[in-house]
């Protein structure tokens, strides 16, 4: 799609110019449109915090651990996650994995191994914030797990941005209570992520699938993604933040302060199949499945299908 999106100066109404389509591009050439970006990130109950005692935000991981040990001693679930919807471990999964350092380029290419010790301790992280979890973390759907949060029924929610657009439409007074922080201990890397849009190869009316997409990406489409969807617009559209959700201008802070950003784990892999298996693998050993006995079904599935090709 490189040469529609070059073409009348569609490219230059986006932050970034080429740079917003470094998600979306492959050896070199765009094959799909952005329409948004949201970035990962820990909401919090500011109410149960202060209850709690805890007056700065988390910034690594005994941190985050100590704040889980202040909001559980004041009586709350300190966090609420689903176990269910495995890719919402997993997201936690990924940045624990990103902060020891695992690096998916070596383990695609087989110079690393899913039982190196990094990822042994990165799991063995999740492991241990997991008693942290509402107890009924194991069958939660994401919208149940959300919905945690935004009833008052836990303290934080780790989740990207565009949970905001929920948690708001379902409870509009939480919103003056809900603040935002980065994950901790990721040195300044966050998960950021777009939605999409991709045309057929084989598409006979190119110029209305272009049409369509510039649709979603003018001024209306992205102030409307901003200032009600609470996600970060693609383009250099100005929007009226006090219109936007609060939340938004805290991402924006988290987003604006990152160093860097990547993908979420179970997308950046070797295939699909191999990021199904790294999900399955976190919920297993969620469960009960011993760190080792888990990571080995993922190391089995890359000699499998990944390094013997």
């Amino acid at each position: 799609m490189t040469d529609y999106i070059k073409a009348d100066g569609w490219i230059d109404t986006f932050n970034g110019g080429e740079g917003a389509f470094s998600q979306q591009t492959y050896d070199g050439k765009i094959y799909a449109v952005p329409l948004n970006i949201a970035a990962a990130c820990v909401f919090y109950n500011t109410e149960m915090f202060e209850t709690a005692g805890i007056t700065t935000m988390p910034t690594d991981w005994q941190g985050l651990l100590d704040a889980c040990e202040k909001l559980q001693a004041a009586g709350y679930t300190p966090l609420t996650i689903s176990a269910g919807t495995a890719w919402c471990l997993s997201m936690l999964a990924g940045y624990l994995c990103d902060s020891e350092g695992v690096d998916l380029a070596a383990l695609d290419a087989g110079t690393a191994s899913w039982l190196d010790s990094n990822v042994v301790n990165a799991t063995n992280k999740m492991v241990e914030i997991s008693k942290y979890f509402q107890e009924t973390a194991a069958g939660d759907t994401n919208d149940v797990a959300t919905a945690n949060f935004y009833n008052e029924e836990a303290a934080m929610l780790i989740q990207g941005s565009w949970a905001i657009a929920q948690i708001n439409g379902a409870n509009p007074d939480f919103e003056n209570k809900c603040g935002v922080f980065a994950f901790p201990g990721t040195d300044g890397r966050v998960i950021a992520k777009s939605d999409s849009l991709a045309m057929s190869a084989t598409t006979k009316n190119p110029d209305a699938v272009i049409a369509f997409m510039k649709y979603f990406t003018d001024d209306t489409a992205q102030k409307y993604t901003a200032e009600v969807g609470g996600k970060i617009p693609v383009t250099t559209v100005e929007y009226d933040a006090s219109k936007a959700p609060a939340q938004l201008a805290y991402v924006m802070d988290v987003f604006g302060s990152a160093k860097s950003t990547f993908g979420f784990y179970n997308e950046s892999m070797a295939s699909t199949e191999a990021g199904s298996t790294f999900d399955d693998a976190m919920v297993a050993i969620y469960l009960g499945t011993p760190v080792e006995e888990g990571l080995q079904t993922v190391e089995d599935f890359y000699k499998n299908n990944v390094w013997n090709k």
